[in-house]
């Protein structure tokens, strides 16, 4: 102040006033704290719920979060699927699906793969400006892995999973989460999402299923996984189960969801229900009195997004005026209300949603990724690794496989999923024409080998592409796509689709260039049939189909199954026109399907080999499908009798998604794969394997049981009862880890390099491997343990290493074993915590858990 000069107080207030208004004013005129990519992501977080309404703050809880214009968010859906591919919108690389990736025993490639999906789904993103229209946004977080233990073979879902042992599912299922997320130290390149947390194991009454567990086995067993994915993993996001567990349903479980999973595990990142659960919270469990109740019985249990999708009870505006409600009378406090809103904002900002696109490394991903060359490799890589051989007998003195094409000059291929490519459930739109089995083994067998399809004419099936032609002669049909459901003005696009074979169309759309779920395609060409004679034919959809053939309507309708048998000549040529119309976001898909006559089976005698390739398909396994049995389908089983009968030199390739009782098969066929659901490069792995060019590796991540007999009641949790590897009293059919190769693998001079060692403590050792066949190939040193004498209903033995080795023919290696004794803590029910059991342990290494070649032990010292 200078001296002599008077200010009136009431100048200086006003000035102070003025002063901080222009303050906030230029505060306010500066981009927002959260919007600046310097400062801290909790600070962001913080800014933003500030400046957030209530309200706002309350649409937030839902999975389809609307847009906030005053503060430029966008609107943003968090429900894309990445099991092995990214699923919508549009095309991309369909990789084998999770079981058959599972018997590859190989993380690294599975983190490659889901280095691989991500890549493609940052693609998607880049190429649409981040802008891409409601539902399907959600390409930078995905609902998956599944780490569900299989602990049943007719659960529905056992295809998804990584199979039945918990130390097995949580290695790939963290590599999984560590390829997904990425390696930037700012950004997450997606969000991997390890669900259905937890115990979840059947599909039927999924929505009011009480599992009753032992707590210990929910520590040991059915959580094992979900540890290793939170906390080696660090996956941002987890799902919570239809299912109840003890009485509780998981969605409205605070022990779950609060002191298991963040304040034990240290979780950080979002909880989202899968959808309708929180609704079954009321309508399945009654639970709560209400399912108003039910809504905030989930959020304050630790359920930060509700996944209500659009036709379930609690979704939409029922969710948000509950809600809303709940916070305004404080039933679901501020605190909670903010706490679940920062955990859904974290992940969009750990994937860079509030930057600049220049501030993240992926925003530099181009389209060309989407089905690169390098991505079709590795779905191809997948396949081959993923094929399990179960049996290789010797046919006219050597083994019937490989196949020798300088010996063979006819091959007949037959089967109803012989000329069919399938992918298994969550499976998106291939990024190019899929390669059935028929077309691998066709393509190389080679121009001197004559490969001839048998048409299957037990069942309806699609109809195989080389049975259809376009107007101007290719294979398959010509489809043009609509942007609308009405097939009105231009279409959007036209390509040749192979088949119709398109059964899962559930909430995504087939063309990047698609702006919303609503669509229809029309299908035009000519189909061919092989043979003179009596055929059924018509469609399969879950929208609404139409099918005119040679001229004349032979069958329409909506959501089912429509055929009209018709008589139809061979080589002569039927026009086919195909419309298909998608009214919603629901269930969707549509297969061209028929049954041809039947074929005289005695006729594949004259062939040098017949490669079968049967199995099932999601009609019978799928997601709210559970099966009944393991048994074989009967019509199949005789189907092959009666190729054995016409032709010994027969290989069977099963195509399923879980175990099998194989019986019969085993005794009378003498080679047998196991090839899963191999995804869009399916073929040509097969025919890779079938022919020798890869020696197979693939292990099965899985009990195959003998019988039915050999099961435990589904309803039964209780995995002591009988069930996998680690409680089977019996023999199986084929054990856990198993598989064959083209060669022969030795186990020797196995070394534990310490007599004793306490709790804490790493077991170091070594075990020699060596290939002593006449080809290169894979195996898997599978490390079990055994312990000690008398430990109370522990397992027998449990895998606790393993490691895919290569080895040239002749050539031996020393593997090194590194055991963590805490991996083999068990859950002290009366100290309720984790405890290693002193005493001798056994360590056992092998081939298979059936199948052990070398054995040591080791003392573990009690604890003081």
């Amino acid at each position: 102040m200078t001296k002599g000069i008077h200010i009136p107080a009431a100048f200086l207030i006003a000035a102070v006033v003025c002063a901080c208004s222009l303050s906030r004013a230029a505060a306010q005129s500066a981009a927002p704290l959260f919007r600046d990519p310097k400062q801290p992501v909790e600070a962001r977080i913080n800014d933003l719920l500030g400046r957030m309404t209530v309200e706002e703050k309350v649409s937030f809880l839902w999975d389809q979060t609307p847009a906030i214009p005053r503060l430029g968010i966008e609107a943003y859906s968090f429900g894309d699927e990445a099991l092995h591919g990214v699923i919508r919108p549009g095309p991309a690389t369909v990789f084998p699906q999770a079981i058959g990736l599972a018997a590859t025993w190989d993380p690294e490639r599975i983190k490659a793969m889901a280095d691989a999906i991500s890549d493609e789904a940052r693609a998607k993103f880049n190429a649409s400006g981040g802008r891409l229209e409601m539902p399907f946004t959600g390409l930078l977080t995905f609902y998956s892995p599944v780490v569900n233990l299989a602990r049943d073979p007719r659960w529905g879902r056992t295809q998804e999973t990584y199979g039945e042992d918990a130390y097995l599912s949580g290695q790939l299922g963290t590599a999984f989460v560590q390829g997904l997320q990425g390696n930037d130290a700012r950004h997450l390149k997606a969000i991997a999402t390890a669900k259905h947390f937890a115990v979840y194991n059947q599909e039927t009454d999924r929505f009011s299923t009480g599992d009753d567990v032992p707590v210990n086995q929910l520590w040991n067993y059915y959580l094992a996984p979900f540890r290793d994915l939170v906390v080696d993993g660090r996956a941002g996001a987890v799902m919570t189960s239809y299912n109840a567990i003890n009485g509780v349903p998981s969605s409205a479980n605070p022990w779950l969801l609060k002191d298991v999973l963040r304040d034990t595990w240290g979780f950080k990142g979002y909880v989202v229900s899968d959808q309708g659960a929180v609704g079954s919270i009321f309508t399945g469990y009654h639970y709560v009195p209400t399912l108003a109740e039910a809504v905030t019985a989930a959020i304050n249990s630790g359920v930060d997004i509700v996944n209500a999708g659009s036709n379930n009870p609690e979704c939409c505006e029922f969710l948000q005026t509950h809600a809303l409600e709940a916070v305004r009378n404080k039933i679901i406090s501020e605190e909670r209300l903010n706490q679940a809103v920062a955990n859904a904002l974290r992940a969009r900002f750990l994937v860079g949603l509030f930057d600049p696109p220049e501030q993240s490394p992926y925003a530099r991903i181009p389209a060309s990724a989407i089905g690169s060359p390098e991505h079709i490799q590795l779905a191809r890589q997948l396949a081959r690794e993923s094929i399990v051989l179960l049996k290789n007998d010797a046919v006219d003195g050597a083994p019937l496989l490989p196949l020798n094409t300088a010996k063979l000059r006819k091959i007949a291929v037959a089967g109803p999923n012989a000329a069919v490519a399938l992918f298994g459930s969550y499976s998106g739109i291939p990024a190019h024409a899929p390669v059935t089995p028929v077309a691998g083994i066709r393509a190389r067998a080679g121009s001197d080998t004559t490969v001839t399809l048998i048409p299957w004419s037990r069942g309806l099936s699609s109809i195989p592409a080389e049975y259809l032609r376009t107007v101007d002669g290719k294979q398959g049909l010509t489809g043009e796509y609509f942007d609308n459901d009405k097939l009105e003005g231009s279409a959007l696009a036209a390509r040749v689709d192979g088949q119709v074979h398109f059964y899962d169309w559930s909430w995504t759309v087939p063309l990047d260039a698609m702006k919303n779920p609503q669509f229809s395609v029309r299908w035009s060409g000519y189909m061919v049939p092989p043979i003179t004679g009596e055929y059924e034919l018509g469609v399969k959809d879950g929208g609404e189909a139409q099918l005119v053939f040679d001229g004349a309507l032979l069958v329409q309708g909506t959501g089912g199954q429509f055929t009209k048998k018709i008589h139809l000549e061979a080589g002569r040529s039927y026009a086919v026109s195909l419309k298909y119309f998608h009214h919603n976001g629901g269930d969707g898909g549509v297969r061209l399907i028929w049954t041809p006559p039947e074929t005289d089976l005695a006729a594949l005698s004259q062939y040098d080999a017949v490669i079968a390739v049967i199995g099932l398909n999601t009609d019978i396994e799928d997601e709210a499908r559970d099966r009944t049995t393991i048994d074989f389908p009967r019509e199949q089983e005789e189907f092959i009798q009666q190729v054995m009968r016409a032709n010994p030199r027969t290989v069977v390739v099963i195509e399923a998604g879980s175990p099998l009782n194989l019986g019969w098969l085993h005794e009378h066929v003498p080679a047998i794969l196991d090839s899963w659901y191999p995804g869009e490069q399916g073929g040509n792995g097969i025919a890779d394997v079938l022919f020798g060019d890869y020696n197979p590796s693939g292990r099965l991540p899985l009990t195959f049981y003998a019988s039915d007999a050999q099961l435990p009641p589904m309803t039964d949790y209780d995995i002591t009862h009988g069930r996998t590897y680690m409680y089977l009293d019996q023999k199986p059919l084929y054990p856990f880890g198993y598989g064959l190769s083209y060669t022969a693998f030795r186990y020797s001079d196995l070394k534990i390099n310490q007599n004793s060692i306490g709790a804490g403590g790493t077991v170091h050792g070594t075990v020699t491997v060596q290939n002593t066949g006449k080809l290169d190939g894979d195996d898997v040193m599978q490390v079990y343990v055994r312990p000690p004498a008398g430990a109370f209903r522990l397992p027998r033995l449990q895998l606790k290493a393993f490691q895919k080795v290569h080895l040239k023919a002749g050539e031996s290696r020393t593997v090194a074993i590194e055991l963590p004794v805490e991996r083999w803590a068990y859950w002290d029910t009366e100290k309720a915590g984790f405890a290693v059991i002193p005493g001798r342990y056994e360590v056992l290494v092998g081939a298979s858990s059936a199948d052990i070649r070398a054995k040591g032990s080791i003392e573990v010292a009690a604890t003081n």
